[in-house]
């Protein structure tokens, strides 16, 4: 069977730090995989190399060894067309975010379609966006003018997820989605961002307890590897000192 998301023996640098080496993960369609580390230890990256690298330039000096297969194509070896008929296929949630701060709501939500040349029609994408919007409890938001610069930590966390999900992705990445969110918004969140649809998710996360039930394998990134942690079962087991921290008052404690 081929994986949706893939990598074999990866290892990056960028100008003369070693950000991952030899990594290895492997995810199968309709799997959600949680990549679980403390900040600054590359996940941001791990998300990256999935999207093929965006926005590097040749003054970074990036390096990369191994593969990265999306849905069995090896992803730095596409053109830059063919590079980005397969960000079509994927969205995109960021921790902080990541909105276009002079674009109000609706526009934020609908700019993956914009980008993407969608084949559209405008009064399609108003009822995309409102759809999206209602499933997330959220249309206030997007009938309000508001800008980004008005919203709240969480409610910046669902406009991301909304714009992620425009696309109707099959793969979906989330990068520390929860970060600077309490317990129960956490929650709320994770729930929404691990449901809805059969979609193959990544998602890495400085705090793993709002995920266990929710993901089929757990990984640890730690010293610029991947330790596969397996999934909810074996993650109780696991010894590892920091996993044992954030399990610490969970019901695998």
């Amino acid at each position: 069977m081929t994986s949706a998301i893939a990598m074999r023996d990866v290892a990056l640098k960028m100008g003369d730090a070693r950000l991952l080496h030899e990594v290895n993960l492997d995810l199968q369609a309709g799997e959600t995989g949680v990549v679980i580390g403390e900040t600054g230890s590359g996940k941001s990256s791990l998300l990256r190399l999935v999207l093929g690298l965006p926005g590097i330039q040749r003054e970074d000096q990036v390096r990369i060894r191994g593969e990265v297969l999306v849905e069995g194509v090896s992803v730095f070896e596409l053109s830059s067309g063919e590079l980005q008929d397969l960000r079509r296929k994927i969205g995109l949630v960021k921790g902080d975010g990541g909105l276009i701060e002079n674009m109000d709501v609706r526009r934020n939500v609908a700019l993956p379609l914009a980008y993407h040349a969608s084949a559209m029609r405008g009064d399609q994408i108003e009822s995309r966006c409102e759809a999206v919007l209602a499933d997330l409890g959220i249309a206030d938001l997007g009938r309000s003018g508001k800008r980004p610069v008005a919203l709240n930590q969480e409610e910046r966390a669902y406009v991301s997820l909304a714009r992620a999900r425009i696309v109707e992705p099959t793969i979906l990445l989330a990068d520390d989605p929860t970060l600077g969110l309490g317990v129960g918004a956490s929650e709320r969140l994770v729930g929404h961002l691990c449901g809805g649809g059969q979609m193959t998710r990544l998602i890495t996360t400085s705090w793993l307890p709002p995920y266990i039930d929710r993901a089929d394998r757990f990984y640890l990134l730690e010293d610029g590897r991947i330790l596969p942690l397996g999934g909810v079962a074996e993650l109780g087991a696991c010894e590892h000192p920091w996993v044992r921290a954030e399990l610490a008052g969970s019901r695998l404690d």
